[in-house]
């Protein structure tokens, strides 16, 4: 199986049909408008694509249009975390028989879970998928999990199952815990913000895993690939001045509605919401100060996505 490619992968927003179903065609349409700008992989259903949000089988059936239609299956990684053991058992075999890598989370509802209980979960998740041998990357996002892998715990694992345990992405937004993960040789490490890339990766990381990647691929390729320092600056103020301060799905959402005067990029599922019109207002102010126009002019030229 391909190892998951590193440099610049892009955290997908989910794309709906006015039913509320998954639009498996657009999605594979902006896969293919993502990589065409400099993505060399995909994150499909993380925070930013609303996983928790999609069942299982959501999750496969969209991965098969999408590698249907194109998109190279060791390109695409998929935010497989979930409280239940059996879901993301599930999910990690599906996707090692597609030849697709897992990002797994920690099992975030359970927020009083010991350290070895969290081990334990970690450790059927890779025991119960070690015939189809499917490349994992653990998600470290505190903030949302609760509950955590340490850089002990992952010693554990890689000892325990070698060769499984191949990257990690880090939306910690620390550096010291991002660079933290490159004691293993065995990792691909990637940063879950952008104003981590530079520094990450003159360390010996990996590349980025991020929203703004999914909005502005060309900008973070050109970060990622060259100390552009007027670049570097321009995507660490989008990343934080802007889409940090709101809502990311939404945020990300908002922008490619209004540059491609598409209402249709707003579908969203519940609980989420779009932005109200007064942060929505703000949002896109704040992107069009930062952005020299490099980002409003790709995504205006993009060819439509949606049928």
């Amino acid at each position: 199986m391909a190892s998951y490619p590193r440099g610049v992968s892009a955290a997908m927003i989910t794309l709906y049909r006015d039913n509320g179903d998954i639009d498996g065609a657009a999605m594979a349409r902006l896969g293919r408008w993502l990589m065409d700008q400099g993505c060399t992989g995909l994150l499909l259903f993380g925070t930013t694509g609303e996983g928790p949000s999609i069942s299982v089988a959501e999750k496969i059936a969209t991965v098969l249009v999408m590698i249907d239609a194109g998109i190279p299956p060791h390109a695409i990684i998929v935010g497989a975390g979930a409280p239940s053991l059996y879901d993301v058992v599930t999910l990690v075999t599906a996707l090692g028989e597609m030849g697709c890598a897992a990002l797994v989370i920690p099992p975030y509802f359970f927020r009083a879970a010991p350290p070895e209980g969290v081990y334990a979960f970690m450790d059927e998740v890779l025991r119960r998928t070690a015939k189809v041998a499917t490349p994992v990357f653990l998600y470290h996002f505190v903030e949302m999990s609760t509950v955590a892998v340490d850089t002990d715990m992952m010693a554990a694992l890689i000892a325990a199952h070698p060769g499984r345990m191949q990257g990690v992405k880090d939306s910690s937004g620390d550096l010291a815990s991002v660079t933290s993960w490159l004691k293993f040789s065995e990792l691909a490490v990637f940063a879950g913000d952008d104003h981590l890339a530079r520094p990450l990766l003159e360390k010996g990381g990996a590349g980025v895993m991020t929203a703004t990647a999914g909005l502005a691929p060309a900008l973070v390729k050109r970060v990622v690939e060259s100390a552009d320092l007027a670049a570097e600056a321009r995507l660490s103020s989008l990343w934080k001045d802007v889409l940090l301060t709101v809502p990311v799905t939404e945020a990300v959402k908002q922008i490619f509605a209004h540059i491609t005067r598409d209402g249709r990029w707003l579908r969203i599922r519940p609980p989420l919401c779009p932005l109200d019109a007064n942060v929505s207002r703000k949002t896109l102010a704040g992107f069009h100060a930062i952005d020299d126009g490099s980002v409003a002019a790709a995504l205006g030229a993009m060819p439509p996505v949606f049928d």
